[in-house]
């Protein structure tokens, strides 16, 4: 009963793929509740059915769609959630982020950020998701919708983030191992602080080390 409410509830509340709900759904669930769930299909089945009775908003599938579903622009708390939205066009920023998130970063002196590209709506190059380190457990705070990965567009990002909390001082920011994503951060908040410690993850550098190698003749080289 309480794992078919979360179904339910997440199915009809939430933008998520079918089996990222489940999985989500699925955490702390106890063996024995496991071991009495229906087959899998049905539940995805239920979860579409939950779907269309609803009527739950796609994606957008043009740059220039002018309005943001009202259903998701707020928390399930129906407090405010799109905090920021440029508008149409080709440089449209959209910024997600509950007021407690927003209050939560600014308490924030160590932060990670990361680009997301496979569960992106088609129009934007990347989700931007924006970490927080606090009382030694990491959290996700912010969501920002880029349409490129051009230094411009982290830039704009950053001066929007800050607009909407003034109070950010952070200490420490590591970012994915690119010069643009690292070169705005430097520009943009140090020049705010003076005193943020900026880096990029070291997993990035060597995924992008292997791909040099695999496309030059280093690779044949080294077999």
């Amino acid at each position: 009963r309480i794992f078919h409410d979360k179904i339910r509830t997440r199915a009809i509340n939430t933008n998520e793929g079918t089996q990222c709900l489940i999985d989500n759904c699925l955490k702390d669930t106890s063996d024995e509740m496991l071991a009495r769930l229906p087959n899998f299909k049905h539940i995805k089945r239920n979860i579409q059915r939950q779907r269309k009775k609803k009527d739950l908003s796609q994606g957008p599938q043009e740059k220039t769609f002018t309005m943001i579903p009202k259903i998701l622009t707020i928390t399930l708390r129906k407090d405010t959630f799109l905090q920021f939205d440029s508008g149409p066009g080709d440089n449209r920023l959209v910024i997600f982020a509950s007021v407690e998130q927003l209050k939560l970063l600014e308490d924030t002196k160590e932060i990670l950020i990361d680009g997301t590209f496979k569960i992106t709506p088609l129009i934007f190059a990347q989700l931007y998701t924006t970490h927080g380190v606090y009382r030694n457990d990491l959290f996700p705070l912010i969501f920002a919708l880029l349409r490129d990965k051009q230094q411009q567009s982290y830039k704009r990002s950053i001066k929007e983030l800050c607009h909407l909390c003034p109070a950010w001082f952070p200490k420490s920011n590591m970012v994915d191992f690119e010069k643009v994503a690292i070169s705005a951060f430097e520009e943009e908040i140090n020049t705010i602080t003076n005193s943020v410690k900026i880096s990029g993850c070291f997993f990035d550098l060597q995924r992008s080390i292997l791909g040099k190698v695999q496309v030059s003749n280093a690779f044949v080289q080294l077999r």
